[in-house]
């Protein structure tokens, strides 16, 4: 680059970091504008994807594009029309068949009668783990440690291809020329900038699996397979990349920056033509319309379109989520269900889309608690711990854990005097609240009380009638009358009780209990038997996803952390999870995710025996495809980033952003977890209703 050219370079440069440093100034109204409506930042982001060409974007057009769209939603009231179109979906249809995508030997057929194949490489052949290109300059951002550094590296970008169309006619560009200049006005060494992208590429870049399998037929028919791309990289590091990834065989690449000549502007597909003859039948496969599709066949090609798997947002992808976490959140989900492989059922996508973030974020918020903490043990409650603790095991192996089988039951009956008022409540007026329609006699032997149930006839009471607003006070009465023996009953097992945790806790001296949430009960009544009952030399912490207004003070004293949300802590979510709308069932929805496979754990025998509810088998296959789901995305993710540990630094408001929409399309769930078995009581004689009938009684209490 000669001095007059540095000087015109400079002069755009200071223009866009002027640009720049307003758009990071105006990151609060972008939220305001754009991120507070769901239809119109998804809008507002495929119109961006869309108009944005060679990394050229019309502000300007931008701007109005989103004043329309906030006049049709606000003011002509057309959300509420989209809101319908929403809820008519049929949701039944998984989202890795959105794309109807056709299996890929049947893709290869329509290529093989053509001389020559090309095909592109990014989107197309090969993929990266986030959902936006640009998200790898943050990745250098953070190593150079320089402010802005991703989008002064954008804008560079830009300002050179801009300067080289006015000069030379052409908008190629080669990452030297963009090195050199980004050197200048960063001070770091150019040959290490160079360096350090081409290393974020190779790392981060991996075979598409649909393509792979449509490129691996296609060099086994020998057919001529040639890879056409517009790029700034060189073409050795794109063959690199190529070859680490399968991709062996072709017969030559062809990179723009290199040739001079894109096939944005059409010019690269008649070069092609004009080096292997006009005489052949040619085809190019990509995932740009305008580049691949139309330019190809306004120069004599034919062409077939790879669907761009960006190019759909299904209604219950997460909004909100902060700019990173998000593009490696879509990129893996879109790269993974719309790529046309494989298709998916719904149970196996809830986990992979709506839990595998939260699962993750959880877990890696724990070890880091732990660490801080000086945690000496982590132990995971049953049932919902299960999934935590594989997510753990698969990650971590330096604090060591454990898995207990444990229920908010167990925690009542072993510390029955200091949980009376809780214990009443839970087995008297819980059922007649959540209309359960369990008999008296059920309700006794789901708590391990059937030896009273001789004592209900001399209460006035009948040992087989449903528990109902006439009854309940009478119940509970005789509860209460009975607590002696109640408690003589529930002492009898607790010496299994403490042998059991003493046997989980071992030599730790600090512990952390984890559990899903809500109240804590779990935990906290752990953390009582093993510090104040038991006097145990263990201090105990408790950890839940997410915590409700009851653990209020123990929040502030700080027995509780939670993270996703709770009264003190991401309080939008905390008002949204307990609104009107969703909080008679929001916790029910959420547990879905986290499940387990086999029975809930009642406590002990006086024998020592560990008492199990009758399993509910016919809900193991949806939850065993939802947990699926969740390694499946914590597995991706952690094969993408494992270099990058910040990148598990999830935050809790990111993480219950992944589930939060599913609170929206209550449609979601009735279409496709209407008949899952919900257990509306805890023992050998639960009551199992599926998920619509349940929460269509909770609907109308």
């Amino acid at each position: 680059m000669n001095q007059k050219e540095g000087k015109m370079a400079y002069k755009d440069i200071c223009y866009a970091n002027i640009r720049m440093r307003v758009s990071f100034a105006n990151t609060n109204i972008h939220r305001m504008v754009v991120e507070k409506n769901t239809y119109i930042e998804k809008e507002y982001e495929n119109y961006i994807r869309i108009n944005s060409r060679d990394g050229k974007r019309n502000r300007l057009l931008e701007w109005f594009f989103l004043l329309r769209l906030h006049i049709a939603y606000f003011v002509l009231n057309r959300r509420s029309n989209i809101k319908q179109t929403i809820d008519d979906l049929d949701y039944t249809i998984p989202e890795s068949e959105m794309f109807n995508m056709i299996a890929p030997q049947h893709f290869m057929k329509q290529l093989l009668n053509y001389d020559v194949i090309s095909i592109d490489v990014f989107d197309t052949l090969i993929f990266r783990p986030f959902s936006s290109p640009s998200t790898l300059f943050g990745f250098m951002e953070e190593k150079v440690g320089v402010t802005h550094f991703a989008g002064l590296r954008q804008e560079v970008e830009r300002a050179l291809r801009e300067q080289k169309e006015e000069k030379e006619g052409t908008r190629e560009i080669t990452l030297d020329e963009i090195d050199e200049l980004l050197s200048r006005y960063t001070g770091i060494e150019k040959q290490f900038l160079s360096d350090l992208e081409i290393g974020l590429e190779k790392e981060f870049c991996y075979a598409n699996p649909y393509m792979l399998a449509v490129f691996s037929m296609l060099i086994s028919y020998g057919k001529k397979v040639i890879i056409t791309t517009d790029m700034y990289l060189p073409k050795s590091v794109i063959e690199e990349i190529l070859s680490t990834n399968g991709y062996r065989g072709y017969s030559d690449v062809f990179v723009s920056c290199e040739c001079l000549k894109s096939k944005a502007n059409g010019e690269l597909y008649e070069y092609i033509k004009q080096k292997y003859g006009t005489n052949l039948t040619y085809i190019h496969v990509g995932d740009n319309i305008a580049s691949d599709i139309d330019m190809a066949k306004e120069h004599g090609w034919d062409a077939k379109l790879y669907q761009n798997v960006h190019s759909v947002r299904a209604p219950l992808r997460a909004t909100g989520i902060s700019e990173v976490i998000r593009s490696a959140y879509q990129g893996i989900i879109d790269n993974h269900l719309h790529n046309g492989l494989d298709k998916y059922n719904v149970s196996y996508e809830f986990g992979f889309r709506n839990g595998g973030l939260y699962c993750l974020g959880f877990v890696n918020w724990i070890h880091k608690y732990s660490l801080e903490k000086d945690i000496e043990k982590i132990i995971f409650l049953a049932r919902d711990g299960d999934i935590y603790k594989k997510i753990y095991d698969e990650l971590f192996n330096d604090i060591p854990s454990e898995y207990m089988y444990w229920s908010r039951i167990a925690t009542i009956k072993t510390n029955i005097e200091k949980n009376q008022y809780d214990f009443i409540r839970r087995v008297s007026l819980y059922p007649v609240i959540n209309k359960a329609d369990i008999s008296i006699k059920d309700s006794l032997e789901s708590v391990g009380l059937g030896s009273l149930e001789e004592e209900i006839p001399r209460s006035g009471l009948k040992i087989d009638e449903i528990l109902t607003d006439d009854n309940q006070k009478e119940y509970e009465h005789f509860l209460i009358n009975h607590m002696n023996s109640i408690r003589s009953i529930y002492d009898s097992s607790l010496w299994c009780e403490k042998e059991y945790i003493s046997a989980i806790i071992g030599d730790a001296k600090k512990v952390a209990i984890i559990d899903v949430g809500w109240n804590g009960t779990g935990p906290l009544g752990l953390k009582e038997l093993i510090e104040k009952k038991w006097k145990m030399d263990c201090e105990v912490k408790c950890l839940l996803a997410a915590c409700s207004n009851s653990g209020n003070y123990r929040l502030l004293n700080e027995d509780v952390e939670a993270y996703l949300f709770s009264v003190m802590h991401n309080r939008i979510h905390y008002d949204n999870h307990y609104s009107l709308r969703n909080r008679k069932y929001s916790n029910d929805i959420f547990e879905l995710l986290t499940q387990a496979s086999y029975p809930s754990f009642c406590g002990f025998s006086e024998s020592g025996e560990m008492k199990f509810s009758l399993p509910c088998v016919e809900a193991y296959k949806t939850i065993n495809d939802i947990h699926q789901g969740i390694m499946d995305f914590v597995h991706l993710y952690y094969k993408s980033y494992h270099r990058h540990g910040y990148m598990f630094n999830i935050s809790g408001y990111d993480a219950y952003c992944s589930f939060r929409d599913v609170l929206k399309y209550k449609k979601y769930m009735s279409d496709n977890f209407g008949e899952f078995p919900i257990e509306t009581d805890t023992g050998k004689a639960k009551k199992v209703t599926g998920l619509n009938e349940y929460l269509k009684k909770k609907d109308s209490i």
